[in-house]
């Protein structure tokens, strides 16, 4: 399935399963752990942007109603961390603007977020906006900091798609551009093309 998705779900899934036992129910116990901490990251991130410890709280209280969190609370989806890692990602990011020190780590995050959902890597362009805003702006030093952040947390990933598909990325995530609704996402043939499509 990984020809398709990111791993990151099935490694938080596999993460339970190895702590607890090998079902369902300890996948599903490391995904509710490890998605609980969206509230914290987003009152940070509000904190950050705003300067105001109220308007982080009114933003941690309001991601506690992210609907895939009421309906789907330990789904093994890509949603949860994808948010969690996603705003993760935007609060480092901004806070690069006083602190380039957070650079590397805002490049692992963008790495797992992308680990998470394939498009992850748009986060880069916040982080961009973010380091042209800064002032001082870092140095190159610091912005490689980005990008080895980034690419130590991808290595893993891109060896495992070399060794497995010859590329550095599956041609999964990819081919889902030709795809035209959200029902053929549940029917895919071994070949996605803008001929076949």
């Amino acid at each position: 399935s990984n020809d398709w998705w990111m791993p990151l779900t099935s490694i938080i899934g596999a993460i339970g399963m190895t702590l607890g036992s090998v079902d369902y129910v300890s996948a599903q116990t490391a995904m509710i752990v490890a998605t609980s901490i969206l509230p914290l990251i987003v009152y940070l991130l509000g904190r950050e942007l705003f300067g105001s410890a109220l308007i982080g709280l009114v933003g941690a209280a309001l991601s506690i109603g992210f609907h895939l969190f009421l309906d789907q609370p330990s789904a093994l989806l890509s949603q949860g961390p994808y948010v969690v890692l996603a705003s993760l990602s935007l609060w480092l990011a901004v806070r690069t603007m006083r602190a380039p020190s957070s650079l590397p780590w805002a490049g692992a995050a963008i790495a797992l977020t992308q680990l998470a959902r394939s498009d992850g890597i748009v986060l880069f362009g916040p982080l961009v906006v973010a380091v042209l805003l800064a002032r001082p702006r870092p140095g190159p030093g610091q912005l490689g900091g980005a990008l080895l952040g980034y690419a130590l947390v991808m290595a893993p990933w891109w060896v495992h798609n070399l060794s497995a598909y010859g590329a550095l990325m599956p041609t999964g995530s990819f081919r889902a551009v030709w795809l035209l609704n959200y029902e053929q996402w549940y029917s895919l043939p071994s070949t996605v093309t803008a001929e076949n499509w």
